[in-house]
C-alpha cells in the first residue's frame, strides 16, 4: 500500500504488457483460491492485483482494510492456537524437555490468546455473521478454569476444547472472508460495469468526431471541386 502510495504521481515503474500479465496471473490464482474456498488468499491476490496494475490508490486502501480486518485476526489467532496446543499440552513430553519450556512464558501466551479469542467471539462484527460463538466463549472459560487448575499444563479434555475453538475460528474465517469476497466482487462488477459504459461513450464520441471530421472533408472537397469548376468557366467565358 505504501509503494503505491509512493509512485502514484508516476504509475508502476514496470512496463505495461508485464502488469496486465501480472494482474491476469493473480486474477487466475484468486479464482482458484476462491473455488478452493480459501477466500483470505482470492482476497490477497486481489489486493495485489490492485497493486501490480496501479488502481486507484482509495481502490487499493479499502482492499487492504478489509484484507486486514477480522479474517487476518482469525488466522493469526488459529496460528496462535496450533501453537498454544504444543506448549501447553506437553504433559507427556519428556523431562529434559519439560525443564527447558517457560512455563510463565506458555501461561501468558494462553492467557492472552484467551482474552484475544474471546474479544473477537464477541465482536459485532462477527456475532453478526455467526450465532454459535456462545458455544466457544463458554469453551473459553473451560479453558480458564483448566489453566488454572494444572498451573498451564492442559490435559486432554482441555486440549479438546481448544482444538474446537481453533476449528470454530475456521470456520469464522471462511464465513466472514466469503461475505468481504463477494461484496468485493459486487464491486469490482459494478466497476466493470461503468467502465464499460464509458468505453461506449469515448467510441461513441470518437465515431462521432469521424463522422464530424469526414462530413468537413467532403464538404471542403465539394466546395473546392466547385471553385475549379467555377474557374473553368471563368476562362472558357473569357476566351468566348
Amino acid at each position: 500500500l505504501s509503494y503505491a502510495h509512493w509512485h502514484a504521481h508516476i504509475g508502476d515503474p514496470a512496463s505495461p504488457s508485464l502488469m496486465k500479465a501480472a494482474g491476469a496471473e493473480f486474477k487466475l490464482t484468486e479464482e482458484v483460491c476462491a473455488k478452493d474456498m480459501d477466500y483470505l488468499a482470492a482476497l490477497r491476490c486481489r489486493v495485489a492485483r490492485s497493486l501490480v496494475t496501479s488502481e486507484p490508490f482509495g481502490l487499493s486502501a479499502q482492499l487492504c482494510c478489509a484484507h486486514m480486518g477480522v479474517p487476518m485476526l482469525t488466522q493469526t489467532l488459529q496460528d496462535a492456537n496450533s501453537m498454544l496446543q504444543y506448549l501447553v499440552g506437553a504433559s507427556e513430553a519428556p523431562e529434559d524437555l519439560l525443564v527447558k519450556l517457560d512455563t510463565r512464558g506458555a501461561r501468558t501466551a494462553l492467557l492472552e490468546y484467551l482474552d484475544e479469542t474471546e474479544k473477537l467471539l464477541t465482536s459485532p462484527s462477527l456475532s453478526y455473521h455467526l450465532g454459535a460463538n456462545r458455544i466457544m466463549v463458554k469453551n473459553l472459560a473451560t479453558l480458564r478454569k483448566a489453566e488454572s487448575e494444572s498451573s498451564g499444563i492442559l490435559g486432554d479434555e482441555p486440549l479438546e476444547k481448544l482444538r474446537e475453538v481453533n476449528t470454530w475460528l475456521a470456520v469464522s474465517e471462511t464465513c466472514v472472508t466469503r461475505g468481504l469476497y463477494m461484496i468485493t466482487l459486487k464491486r469490482d462488477e459494478v466497476v466493470e460495469i461503468k467502465r464499460k459504459w464509458r468505453r461506449i461513450k469515448r467510441k461513441e464520441k470518437k465515431e462521432k468526431k469521424e463522422k464530424e471530421r469526414s462530413q468537413r472533408e467532403i464538404s471542403r472537397e465539394a466546395e473546392e471541386r466547385k471553385a475549379r469548376e467555377d474557374e473553368k468557366n471563368k476562362i472558357a467565358f473569357r476566351y468566348d
